[in-house]
């Protein structure tokens, strides 16, 4: 389980050089504390943390150089600086808009199921949860969607998170690691669904930035079809499904066609929306023979006719 930092956090500088010290000791000490219990000590972050202004004239390498603060918390910050890892904005199409802005920290929270490290520099960030909405364009509409990340400033947050913490840890005991282990245990996984042998390749060979959330839209997927009971497909009883259009159907009846498991040949409209460096689709069919979905694409977009040539 990874750490994000929260560069909308850092919304000061402070009024004295003192406040910046304390907002900087209960930030390091707190993330002590997620590696203690065993978090990734890698936090990843937006930008560089030497530069960040702590109090006017004070910024933060100034700080680490400043013999007056404790030499252990120095020590503790050199740890957390040096391991620190940049995220790649490139790789989310995607932005989390709360009541303080954008953040490109809250978003990777949000959708990795990761917790957002905070400064305690606002009430706003005193909240287990930073509530929000991820906007992302879909064939050149907007499209908005209530999210909310795992945050942390205090150590009261630890507490009262501890229990997700300690459930998500144990879920990464089992965790899947490549593309060849999750085709491996894909029927155990995800009974419900049904994977054309077109997919194969894609999934084995699929990057491991992705696996997590390629898992996640297959576990929604995989959820929402065992307890379907075959009648009529309703795209809204899903998150991020849509249908192609008719005419993309028409035009690009090859490149949505996929060979079912049976032999049967189907042409596949609906798709779940995953994100990445590329608009990242899944392409599944409801089957009311089998009452489940068939998996016939895990990748980049197809071809439509606003979107001639996806790759």
């Amino acid at each position: 389980m990874r750490l994000v930092f929260n560069e909308l956090s850092l919304a000061f500088p402070t009024s004295s050089i003192e406040n910046g010290k304390d907002l900087m000791k209960e930030l390091l000490l707190l993330y002590r504390h997620f590696v203690n219990i065993g978090l990734h000590k890698n936090i990843l972050i937006k930008n560089n943390f030497n530069g960040m202004l702590l109090c006017e004239d004070y910024p933060i390498e100034k700080w680490r150089n400043d013999n007056s603060v404790d030499i252990e918390l120095r020590r503790l910050f050199a740890g957390f600086n040096d391991k620190a890892e940049f995220i790649n904005e490139v790789d989310y199409m995607e932005e989390f808009v709360c009541e303080k802005g954008k953040s490109i920290g809250l978003l990777v929270a949000a959708l990795t199921d990761s917790i957002a490290l905070s400064f305690k520099s606002d009430v706003f960030w005193n909240d287990n949860f930073i509530k929000g909405k991820v906007i992302s364009i879909n064939y050149d509409n907007l499209v908005e969607e209530l999210a909310e990340a795992m945050n942390a400033s205090r150590k009261d947050n630890i507490s009262q998170l501890i229990e997700i913490i300690h459930q998500k840890k144990d879920d990464e005991k089992c965790g899947i690691l490549t593309g060849i282990e999750l085709w491996e245990r894909k029927e155990e996984l995800f009974p419900y669904l049904v994977f054309c042998d077109s997919v194969e390749n894609q999934i084995t060979g699929i990057q491991v930035a992705y696996i997590k959330q390629v898992i996640k839209k297959l576990d929604i997927l995989n959820q929402f079809f065992k307890s379907w009971s075959g009648e009529a497909f309703n795209k809204n009883e899903l998150p991020n499904v849509d249908p192609e259009s008719s005419e993309t159907l028409t035009r690009f009846k090859k490149e949505h066609t996929f060979k079912l498991p049976d032999g049967r040949e189907l042409v596949f409209s609906y798709h779940i929306r995953y994100t990445g460096n590329y608009e990242g689709r899944i392409f599944f069919f409801p089957d009311n023979i089998t009452r489940k979905g068939i998996i016939g694409h895990v990748g980049g977009k197809l071809p439509t006719v606003s979107w001639v040539n996806p790759n």
